[in-house]
């Protein structure tokens, strides 16, 4: 347990209660120059060390103060103190308030100090729901009531759970609400000596600077951009679709429609279906996974390149998906004009059958604009939903159509319409892929999870369930059948019992994670391997990444401690953010690992700092976990520079 500090407390009038208590003015002077920090921030003054009185706070607006301001002055927060322009002096006036009720913990927050140019004293900058009430002189802050007093237990317990910091915490005691500055006393980073400085860094991208681009724009533009290998995947597979589509389209204009059966088209439909949801399964892709990192690293570098895109197979999902629409067309065309041959009393039929297409064609519309790159990615959570409830009634479609076409078939042959589902390859392509949908939420469960913060801004999940191998993911969510959130597994050390997941605050729901940490949450399908695995085909590699990214790094350098690979990891306050448990295993793996702390040295490009690291260890590859738009920039600089890299494609 980490020594904690009560620097000061004072009872706080929610706004809600304005008019039950008296008010008390804080005069801050001079004012006038500072227009745009009076609309945005409210003040508190910190009290010099000899005053015996602490100054008041205000819930939810005014954050933090204390009898000591020499504390404040060295805690670790990332805010790094800054000078106003002009000296403040303060005078306040107090007094008695009147009880209410009112909730324990209005909230915890960690506050930006900056120093009173021209004093020893210290004010806490907060931005502010309300506007303030300020002239040429002075402005007015909410109701307080002055006292020194202690946190609780409980409530110094909730602070843990915030990671480290200075925090302003409201909590209810004696029938007074309580604000209170809590601040976490720790010693200085252990490992700042193994972040590197800004000095390193220009030094090594000196010694190994980035080398000139190979050919021209456009060329390296349309190589490395547009005709990336998923795209290429994409292009062959739609390409073999439609030379057999327009061939059968040909041969029905030359001998008419009688020339192919519907049941052929159908079967074009169900294949293409059935690949592409096979390139979503689980297994599916562990088995491509395996097959390629497979290969022996005598295997030419030129091969395992190739063969570390693996990752790519989302084209063949996409081209499928945009094939079956082709050839249900085609299939609906010939169903039309054939079964109308079948006589009046499958009229019924046939109308069903028509209904039916209308919604098959509307929902293969919603499917594939859903899934374009631009709306998917602006509004991720309707293509998630779009993409499992269309899917789902799509595949109910077609299953009741098949049905439905064979009915006629079973009266011409006097068999019952099981027999001709049963010959035809529809059928089992349908069942496969009925199946493959069917199969993950076989393995829906409800695990216990044990939080461990590392920061306001990073999270990690502990799960003690099974053991995992390496460069794999789960899926988490708290509603599963609205929600599906992918994320790396770090595998425990040692081979033990468990695994770990990061996650960052970086979206809505990892944001409700962090702040309201759960006990238990729900895990979908089987672990999936991912991009780091490729890892495997190269010695050395280089492992970069960018953030939470540590994440899939670390599940390569848990498994695989004495693989020959270096890391590169660009982070805001690494250890400050993740912990010290996550350093050491970066620095136990790669004791010469590159880590940049960004506020500390700046931002650096880090197709700079992985070709200095690449050029460095004379390594094979590159492979970067980051955020979309930083793995496309990263990947593509380094490509058009020779330079093999390999990233996530964000395509689900």
């Amino acid at each position: 347990m980490r020594s904690r500090r009560a620097e000061s407390a004072a009872v706080a009038c929610p706004p809600s209660l304005r008019d039950a208590h008296t008010r008390r003015y804080t005069n801050i002077t001079p004012y006038q120059e500072s227009p745009w920090l009076a609309s945005r921030l409210c003040l508190a003054t910190m009290p010099q060390p000899t005053t015996a009185d602490t100054t008041a706070t205000e819930q939810d607006h005014i954050e933090g103060s204390g009898p000591d301001d020499s504390i404040l002055a060295t805690h670790n927060n990332p805010c790094q103190p800054s000078s106003l322009e002009r000296p403040a002096s303060a005078q306040s006036t107090t007094s008695e308030t009147r009880t209410f009720d009112e909730n324990l913990e209005a909230g915890i927050r960690l506050p930006e100090v900056a120093h009173i140019y021209g004093s020893s004293s210290w004010i806490t900058l907060w931005p502010s729901r309300h506007k303030l009430v300020n002239s040429a002189s002075s402005f007015s802050t909410e109701e307080t009531y002055t006292e020194k007093i202690e946190p609780p237990e409980r409530v110094l317990d909730i602070c843990d759970t915030r990671g480290l910091g200075v925090k302003a915490v409201t909590f209810r005691e004696d029938e007074k609400i309580i604000t209170s500055i809590v601040t976490d006393a720790h010693p200085e980073p252990e490992f700042s000596e193994k972040i590197a400085t800004k000095a390193v860094i220009d030094k090594m991208l000196e010694e190994h600077p980035l080398p000139l681009v190979t050919g021209p724009e456009w060329r390296n533009r349309f190589r490395h951009g547009f005709l990336s290998m998923y795209r290429r995947l994409h292009i062959a597979v739609l390409l073999a679709n439609l030379i057999a589509l327009v061939y059968c389209i040909c041969q029905v204009a030359k001998y008419g429609y009688s020339h192919y059966a519907y049941t052929d088209a159908s079967n074009a439909v169900a294949a293409n279906l059935f690949v592409g949801t096979l390139m979503r399964h689980e297994h599916a892709i562990n088995l491509f996974f395996r097959i390629c990192t497979m290969l022996p690293h005598s295997t030419p570098l030129a091969i395992r390149r190739y063969a570390a895109k693996v990752y790519s197979y989302g084209g063949i999902h996409s081209a499928c998906g945009i094939s079956s629409l082709f050839w249900y067309v085609f299939y609906v065309v010939l169903l039309l004009k054939q079964f109308g041959g079948y006589g009046e009393e499958q009229r019924p039929l046939l109308h069903a059958l028509q209904a039916l297409t209308g919604v098959m064609l509307a929902l293969f519309a919603t499917l594939i604009v859903m899934a374009y790159p631009t709306i998917r990615s602006r509004y991720h959570d309707w293509w998630e939903l779009s993409h499992r409830f269309a899917g789902w009634t799509a595949i109910l479609v077609i299953w009741t159509q098949t049905v439905i076409a064979a009915w006629p078939i079973a009266d011409i042959l006097d068999t019952n319409v099981g027999m001709i589902l049963v010959t035809t390859p529809a059928f089992w392509f349908l069942l496969a892929t009925s199946c493959m949908i069917i199969y993950p939420w076989t393995r829906l469960r409800r695990r216990e999870v044990v939080v461990e913060p590392l920061s306001e801004r990073a999270t990690r999940l502990r799960f003690n369930n099974r053991k995992v191998t390496s460069c794999v993911g789960t899926r988490l969510a708290n509603s599963p059948l609205m929600e599906n959130h992918a994320f790396a597994t770090i595998p425990n050390p040692d081979n033990k019992m468990g695994y770990s997941v990061i996650i960052s605050n970086a979206g809505d729901w990892t944001s409700k994670i962090i702040a309201n940490p759960p006990s238990h949450i729900w895990m979908r399908g089987a672990h999936t391997m991912g991009v780091s695995r490729i890892g495997l085909l190269f010695k050395p590699v280089i492992l970069a990444a960018t953030g939470s990214g540590i994440g899939p790094t670390l599940s390569f350098l848990q498994a695989y401690p004495h693989w020959p690979c270096h890391v590169v990891w660009s982070a805001t306050y690494p250890e400050e953010t993740f912990g010290k448990e996550i350093m050491n295993t970066v620095l136990r793996a790669d004791p010469k690992a590159v880590i940049v702390c960004r506020k500390m040295t700046g931002r650096y490009a880090m197709h700079e700092l992985a070709c200095a690291a690449y050029r460095r260890f004379e390594a094979e590859a590159v492979v970067l976990i980051s955020n979309p738009m930083e793995t496309r920039r990263t990947v593509y600089e380094l490509e058009a520079r020779g330079i093999p890299a390999y990233g996530a494609i964000f395509d689900s």
